[in-house]
Order: structure tokens, then sequence, then C-alpha cells
């Protein structure tokens, strides 16, 4: 097995080499020498300015789309409905021929 310039093993000389120093892993080695950081908390009035502000970048469906959508999902749907019904017919008359 190889070993990098951190003395971390790899096989082949193949994965990530960071520079020597460099921090790795999940993060633990950071909470070992007091170097968490704790998020800064929103306030309740800017996120929402900011929820109103992301929703005014979506690109929004119009309402013909969303019917069409709509229909098809539920025509979907029932013709799913139809199947299983079919299926579990087959089956069910399948089950009470083998077992008389």
């Amino acid at each position: 097995m190889a070993r990098n310039e951190t003395g971390a093993g790899t096989r082949g000389g193949k994965g990530p080499k960071s520079p020597p120093g460099a921090a790795r892993g999940s993060g633990a080695e950071g909470a070992e020498t007091g170097e968490t950081k704790k998020k800064k908390r929103t306030p309740p009035g800017e996120f929402l300015r900011q929820v109103r502000q992301e929703g005014a970048k979506v690109t929004w469906p119009s309402r013909k789309e969303t019917a069409i959508s709509t229909a098809m999902v539920l025509f979907v749907c029932f013709l799913f409905a139809i199947f299983f019904l079919i299926v579990d017919w087959v089956i069910s008359t399948a089950v009470r021929f083998i077992l008389g």
C-alpha cells in the first residue's frame, strides 16, 4: 500500500491527496480544537422575505399546464386501478382453481 504526503495509506497511489496540514474527515478534528462555527439564526421576517424572493424566481406552470398534468395523473391512476383489478381477479381465480 502506498503512502501519500500525509502518511495515510492509499491503494496503488490512487485516491484523494490533500496537502500536509489540510483538514480531512468529518470535521471532528475541528471540534476537538474548539474551531466549531455556529450558524447565525435568520430572523423570521428576514426568512419570509427571502422565501418570497426565491418564490418570485420560480417559473410556475400555467393554469392550463396544471390542468393537463392533473388530468394525466388521474387518467394513469385510473389505468393502474383497472390493471390491478384485472390482475387481482386473475390471481384469485387461479388460486381458487388450484385449491379447489
